[in-house]
């Protein structure tokens, strides 16, 4: 995912896979500490990610390479988590919702504001904007959740992204029906398979 937002010219933190830690030394040297360590995959709700604070952390972080290479990435400063949440046929027609702010407990998703409160008009765009360019990289199909770092500036170019949650119902996207939270799936089945759009339910359209 990183390699795909480095391509689009989208705002990423500095990264760098590492096999071992001796490669997560180097690039918190590089990088500066501390750095954040994540599994490439199945990580999310505070799961699969790791703050590393120097070299001795790198160190006790050895287990963790076993199943292969890892994501190391420098830490960002941010004052919030906002979430751009896009809808995507196999034919390559995409919307947006609103951008949500997510509000985080222990790592895990425990609040979503919809849509985020004092965001400027541009950073909302510049969001949503950066999801629908990230889905159309990754070829999705059905629902995505794209989280972003919105910095203290607080301007378009000023996003980071955080990661994408490639799930038909991410933790930021049942607010998006006024029903129970399966109703969702439902939503992304019938709209990617274009048996019509349920347009109380869904994104609006353009």
């Amino acid at each position: 995912m990183r390699a795909a937002v480095e391509r689009l010219g989208l705002p990423n933190p500095r990264w760098a896979a590492v096999s071992e830690a001796a490669d997560l030394v180097d690039f918190g040297k590089s990088a500066g500490w501390p750095v954040v360590l994540k599994t490439p995959r199945g990580g999310y709700d505070g799961k699969g990610v790791r703050i590393i604070h120097d070299a001795a952390g790198a160190a006790a972080a050895a287990d963790w390479f076993t199943g292969g290479p890892l994501l190391a990435e420098e830490k960002v400063p941010f004052t919030r988590e906002l979430s751009a949440l896009v809808a995507r046929t196999p034919g390559g027609s995409a919307h947006p919702w609103p951008v949500v702010h997510s509000i985080q407990v222990e790592g895990v998703c425990d609040e979503v504001i919809a849509p985020a409160q004092e965001l400027d008009p541009d950073v909302a765009a510049a969001a949503q904007d950066a999801a629908l360019r990230l889905a159309a990289e990754l070829g999705v199909t059905g629902v995505m959740a794209v989280e972003l770092f919105e910095t203290p500036d607080a301007e378009p170019d000023s996003l980071s992204t955080n990661w994408p949650c490639g799930r038909t119902t991410p933790d930021t996207g049942p607010w998006t029906v006024p029903s129970p939270a399966s109703l969702n799936s439902i939503f992304g089945l019938s709209w990617t398979c274009r048996w019509g759009p349920r347009t109380s339910w869904g994104p609006s359209s353009s």
